[in-house]
């Protein structure tokens, strides 16, 4: 099955569930499992397998804020001695300049820098904390030490709307500045709604949109997921499920497809139960898995571009209005 890769692309661990935001668009303060973090031999040992293997990548972290496992400035120093392409993503509540610098020393390839306020009123409506002006000191220093390193890493910092809670203009007023000075694009991130966790945007399968001024009647097919198809995600108590989108096992055993303190990544990705679950995706079986069949990485977006003289006399009336 060409979808599939014979080896994965990349491999996502999630170094602890525990976060210190509570974001409106985020799963994370409605997970069912305990709080904890992984253990040093669990990261070593999925590094080294990564290593044998000839798997090239790895992230670290996705369901919870990987820079308040003490030991991360270790795990990256570890992949990259491994050769390993290596990414993040973090809130930068805890991005210190002690942190900030290794990240810059080891090189770390990727990092993903996730604030989308521009104001303290934002950031507490957000991220429920108060933190503001330490995440934008810690932030300015990361990306003006960043900027003067060379830029061996790449950095993105992307903007979430919230209707009502943030705006993209006052982001760009705010953050534009430095992002200029230093050469970094700013950009809007298209939500997601976390394998169906989150229902602060809707799931909707048609819909009537405006994009530059002109009209378009959108729809959502259903889709083979890109997400799942070149990379494992092991939690950090160990369960290995299909993406990062899914960030426990709780009461959805058809997604576990084992544990990382028992099975090699290899054995897991050629099971047979990965196997069926990889013959089900191909053909756009969802339904046997309910966190993939509920979740808006599925579908693809199609559209067609209405003229407003296609459109009834009232409907266009409302339209204009």
């Amino acid at each position: 099955m060409d979808f599939f890769l014979p080896v994965p692309d990349s491999i996502k661990v999630s170094i602890t569930n525990i976060c210190n935001y509570k974001c409106l668009m985020c799963y994370n303060s409605s997970l069912q499992e305990k709080r904890g973090f992984i253990e040093n031999k669990l990261f070593y040992d999925i590094v080294d397998q990564c290593f044998e293997n000839e798997i090239k990548r790895i992230s670290i972290g996705a369901t919870g804020e990987p820079l308040m496992h003490r030991n991360f400035a270790d795990f990256l120093r570890y992949a990259k001695s491994k050769d390993l392409w290596v990414s993040t993503t973090s809130n930068c509540s805890f991005l210190t300049k002690k942190i900030a610098d290794k990240m810059i020393e080891d090189r770390i390839d990727r990092f993903n820098i996730s604030i989308y306020s521009s104001s303290p009123e934002e950031h507490e409506k957000y991220t429920g904390s108060n933190c503001f002006f330490k995440v934008v000191e810690n932030v300015t220093y990361f990306l003006e030490k960043w900027a003067n390193s060379g830029k061996t890493t790449e950095v993105n910092m992307w903007f979430l709307p919230i209707p009502g809670v943030n705006n993209f203009d006052k982001y760009i007023q705010f953050w534009g500045p430095l992002a200029q000075k230093i050469g970094l694009d700013l950009a809007e991130k298209e939500q997601i709604n976390w394998a169906g966790q989150v229902d602060l945007f809707k799931l909707n399968r048609f819909k009537l949109g405006r994009e530059n001024e002109k009209m378009y009647f959108g729809w959502r097919n259903k889709t083979r997921c890109n997400h799942v198809r070149n990379y494992l995600h092991v939690l950090h108590n160990g369960d290995i499920v299909p993406c990062c989108v899914i960030p426990e096992v709780a009461n959805n055993e058809e997604i576990n497809f084992g544990n990382g303190y028992e099975n090699r990544l290899m054995d897991v990705w050629s099971s047979d139960k990965y196997l069926k679950f990889k013959s089900d995706v191909f053909k756009k079986n969802y339904f046997k898995y309910k966190p993939c069949s509920r979740c808006s990485r599925i579908f693809e977006e199609k559209k067609v571009w209405i003229s407003l003289d296609d459109l009834p006399g009232r409907l266009k009336q409302i339209w204009q209005n």
